[in-house]
């Protein structure tokens, strides 16, 4: 591996008018060669100063690193890391020239995966897995451009079904279907542009219907108890 310079980054939170802002200051062999001022979401409002090409690295107070990435032309380029103050990897993300490209994940404390999805040019694309602490899956969905569009499937830890759904930019289309441990649908929900449209059906685990609600757009217009015993 060829020798990087070393910017070494330190964050502290401000006071006064900027209270809830963050100032980064990046130092190269001792000396402050660049700083960033963070608002409340982390966004950048305001850079000064030069950062040279290198591995920039912050650290916790017991001196084990908390990030690293590389830089280069003053962007990150390379693979960046965050980590837990135990040494593990918290966030593996990769970056081209400043933006997001490639593979993501996200660990668990003990190691395990959490969570891994894809980008292209700073924008989510492909699959999107989550994972529960045990390492089985817990959800899987599509992304395109950003939104959340195709198939989600959500799953108990057994790996059994637990919900489906396709969705269309972040909304659900057609049928939003849950089901009950032994396999058996729980509930079928028609939907259009990401609201409640049609009759919704809720069964019990052997099959019968017990609940109908209707909606229109997302609006409860009426609804049916079949477990009610009628007295009339």
């Amino acid at each position: 591996m060829e020798n990087q310079n070393l910017i070494i980054r330190k964050t502290k939170a401000l006071e006064g008018d900027d209270k809830g802002k963050f100032l980064r200051s990046y130092l190269f062999e001792g000396d402050e060669v660049f700083t960033e001022k963070l608002d409340e979401n982390l966004e950048i409002i305001e850079s000064k100063g030069t950062l040279p090409d290198g591995l920039v690295k912050e650290f916790f107070e017991n001196g084990l690193t908390y990030f690293e990435c590389p830089f280069k032309n003053g962007k990150r380029n390379g693979t960046s890391r965050i980590f837990y103050e135990t040494g593990k990897i918290n966030v593996e993300k990769e970056y081209i020239n400043g933006m997001l490209n490639g593979r993501a994940y996200v660990y668990y404390p003990t190691g395990r995966l959490r969570e891994e999805f894809t980008y292209t040019k700073d924008v989510e694309n492909g699959r999107r897995l989550k994972y529960y602490p045990s390492g089985k899956i817990m959800e899987a969905a599509d992304y395109k451009n950003g939104f959340l569009n195709g198939h989600f499937k959500s799953y108990d830890e057994d790996g059994s079904l637990k919900s489906e759904a396709e969705y269309e930019k972040d909304n659900i289309i057609g049928d939003q279907i849950t089901y009950h441990k032994n396999g058996t649908i729980a509930m079928i929900s028609p939907h259009k542009k990401g609201k409640a449209h049609g009759m919704t059906k809720k069964y019990s685990e052997t099959g019968e219907l017990q609940e109908e609600w209707l909606f229109e757009e997302g609006q409860l217009k009426s609804k049916k108890d079949y477990t009610l015993t009628e007295s009339h």
